[in-house]
């Protein structure tokens, strides 16, 4: 009976997360109550009845009946009893206990992230109306005033939306500045709090800059830079209409959200399609809340450019982030040391009006527009990390962010900023600038940015990012190019056929998903990548490989056919690419993501770099010129 009355009273006031530990408690406490029961009943209450009348029905026959069954067992049977029997020391714990853990929103302080308001909504939604009531709050010493600031479409209570801005400033409020004439800016766009700092530094093709002012001044000075038109020239730039797109790449497959991010909004995202090829999307988003934010395809790289300032970083050598020495690069290339690595290269396609939310990415990006045009906000985060309320919290390192563990955002509404719940963000500072055609912006890794698209027509950019551990060649860059190169020339890591998985936030294969395997077979002392080591590495995420034991099958022995000893699997030295192709890696990486598959990937494999195309792009840049490897 404590058992269920502490679970029950837990599932009503806390949080998932603190269940398990929560029923520990529960457990503990209902050992001891056993043994309290024993004795208090045994030694106080129990008088053994005569044994003519053990038979006979009766509350104490009862009682001693359950004690003697359950004697050969060392189990005392409690269930029968009544809360008028319970000895009062218990009593007292099962009144005071509840209370003594507390009941506020407090208890809540670490459930976080991007979707932690929909399970909570649920959690207060106690009577299932869909609507979070001020009764349901006042249950967690929420006042009245505090759920009303977040209740703005005159219905009493908070509908869903309502309650996810409520819950992600919820540690916010108490501070909040409620009294008074409303601080500049508040309501109004975001940067309507003070002006801007301008532009960041522009380059222009009039007074270009060498790869290594780029990586000395701006990579390692972690500064933006507008490249201004640097990639007007380029086949995107020229043809790139809307027509021109639909028509040529119309088959291409592309990963869909909302016009206006609404990260963790299950109202807006389980509602709309996740993926669409060009031909109907650029229909369809004439009149449906749909913005492509998908991976860029080799058919359409060949007709954007890398600018040649960006190139030098080098494919023999990478800073370890940890140990800040120099390691050998975990992914050179076959003959260009100067050819700047890509993990990763996005397409954004949108028709009207389309915004971001305010966050920054755990990589150095590179954006650039060929049709329409965008305004930017950039925010120094190394500035104003302190000034800031993250989504998700503990992913940005501000001592060392080059150990940053991951992106996040700030949970604002760019159109209408909220500063007396924000004040700290009164005090940022920023940039301010339009994109054009043929522009190009560096951002520096964890720069926090903000991207609006106010015209109504079509727009259509290119972005990519590389790694902030990328460190400058000097000596491979003597032979690199002057001119611009094109993005599928480049062997990007998440190569994009146009099919199959949409590679985009997938794990970094290297130091996510090989050496992670590596550090498993060094805890259980195993010399070889057995199934059965990844079948535990599966264990730890939630990837749908994990419930997939016969393709699991097909994976291992497809790895183990590359080493020396097939039959139990690869060696550490084996593990390694070229020994074992790197396509076959970012196969499994995609099943096997910790984090499961994009919604737009449900069902879909990922199709490596065919031969063919490696083929092309080595011819391509054979025909530059370059640096000549020695054999690897």
């Amino acid at each position: 009976l404590y058992l269920f009355l502490m679970v029950l009273y837990a599932s009503l006031h806390y949080p998932y997360s603190y269940l398990s530990s929560i029923f520990l408690l529960c457990l503990f406490l209902t050992l001891l109550f056993i043994f309290l029961s024993f004795f208090f009943f045994f030694f106080l209450m129990i008088r053994r009845p005569p044994r003519s009348t053990l038979s006979s029905s009766s509350a104490a026959s009862d009682v001693y009946k359950r004690q003697v069954s359950t004697q050969s067992t060392g189990v005392v049977d409690c269930t029968m009893l009544t809360p008028a029997q319970l000895p009062w020391p218990l009593l007292v714990l099962l009144v005071l206990l509840p209370q003594a853990l507390g009941t506020t929103l407090s208890a809540f302080d670490n459930h976080d992230g991007d979707g932690a308001h929909t399970g909570a909504f649920f959690h207060f939604d106690v009577d299932d109306d869909e609507t979070v009531s001020v009764a349901e709050l006042a249950r967690f010493e929420v006042p009245e005033h505090h759920v009303s600031y977040y209740d703005r479409d005159g219905v009493p209570g908070l509908s869903y939306q309502e309650f996810i801005r409520f819950w992600r400033e919820r540690k916010l409020f108490d501070k909040a500045k409620l009294d008074g004439p409303d601080p500049p800016g508040h309501n109004q766009p975001l940067g309507a709090h003070r002006r801007s700092l301008g532009s960041p530094d522009v380059v222009t093709p009039e007074n270009p800059i060498s790869p290594q002012v780029f990586w000395e001044k701006y990579v390692q000075g972690h500064r933006p830079v507008l490249f201004k038109g640097v990639d007007k020239d380029s086949v995107a730039a020229r043809l790139w209409s809307q027509e021109y797109v639909a028509e040529k790449f119309g088959w291409i497959d592309l990963k869909l959200e909302p016009k206006l991010e609404a990260r963790g909004d299950e109202s807006i995202l389980s509602a709309m399609p996740h993926r669409m090829n060009i031909s109907r999307y650029l229909h369809r988003a004439k009149t449906e809340n749909l913005y492509a934010v998908s991976v860029m395809p080799q058919a359409m790289a060949w007709d954007v450019n890398i600018p040649a300032a960006m190139q030098c970083g080098s494919r023999t050598k990478q800073l370890d982030p940890t140990m800040k020495s120099i390691i050998s690069h975990p992914f050179p290339h076959a003959s260009k040391d100067w050819l700047t690595h890509i993990y990763e290269a996005n397409l954004w396609l949108s028709v009207g009006r389309t915004r971001s939310q305010l966050h920054y990415d755990r990589e150095n990006n590179v954006n650039c527009a060929y049709h329409g045009k965008k305004r930017w906000i950039l925010i120094d985060t190394r500035k104003h990390y302190s000034d800031i309320t993250w989504v998700r919290g503990g992913r940005y390192r501000s001592e060392d962010d080059l150990l940053n563990t991951g992106t996040d955002w700030v949970p604002i509404d760019p159109d209408k900023v909220d500063l007396r719940v924000h004040q700290k963000l009164s005090n940022v500072e920023y940039y301010e600038f339009d994109q054009e055609v043929g522009d190009c912006i560096f951002l520096p890794y964890s720069m926090l940015h903000y991207v609006n698209k106010t015209s109504p027509g079509f727009h259509v950019a290119a972005s990519w990012m590389f790694l902030p551990n990328e460190v400058f060649d000097k000596e491979a860059c003597e032979t690199a190019p002057t001119e611009n190169i094109p993005m599928a020339a480049h062997d990007i890591l998440w190569y994009y056929s146009g099919t199959g998985v949409i590679p985009q936030g997938y794990p970094a294969v290297d130091r996510e998903v090989r050496d992670s395997i590596l550090q498993i077979m060094d805890e259980n002392g195993e010399d070889h990548m057995t199934i059965q080591v990844l079948q535990e590495w599966l264990s730890r995420g939630e990837a749908p490989l994990r419930n997939r034991p016969r393709e699991l099958r097909q994976f291992w022995e497809e790895f183990s056919r590359h080493g020396k000893n097939p039959d139990k699997g690869l060696t550490q030295e084996e593990m390694g690419w070229p020994n074992t192709p790197l396509g076959l890696w970012l196969r499994f990486a995609a099943r096997g993501d910790p984090e499961g598959m994009l919604p737009c990937d449900t069902g879909q494999f990922y199709i490596p770099r065919p031969e063919n195309e490696t083929a092309k792009s080595n011819l391509f840049l054979e025909q530059l010129g370059g640096n000549p490897k020695k054999e690897l």
